[in-house]
């Protein structure tokens, strides 16, 4: 987390809107307080270690970060790219009669 806190923040804005029925209005601050009282474990650690720090190593701060819990969940759970198999109605080749 290399952001500055204010670019933080809008990002967690963003995606606190993005996903508006999984995550609350309360994820900025829960981030920026997230990041304050584990800032030496987030310079060194991965995504996964700091998903399994937060979820099962101090698994009682899950109410108080629930936000953060959530969007570390979605992050590990999102399909990373998407693939389409669907062509439109112009790109198919309808067979010859």
């Amino acid at each position: 987390m290399n952001l500055d806190i204010h670019s933080l923040n809008a990002t967690a804005e963003s995606l606190a809107m993005q996903y508006d029925t999984d995550i609350s209005s309360a994820f900025p601050s829960q981030l920026l307080s997230f990041r304050s009282c584990f800032h030496s474990q987030l310079t060194r650690f991965t995504i996964l270690e700091v998903a399994q720090l937060l979820l099962i190593d101090y698994h009682v701060l899950s109410s108080t970060f629930s936000d953060v819990c959530k969007a570390y969940l979605l992050l590990l759970t999102l399909p990373v790219t998407v693939a389409t198999c669907e062509q439109s109605e112009t790109d198919q080749k309808l067979p010859s009669e």
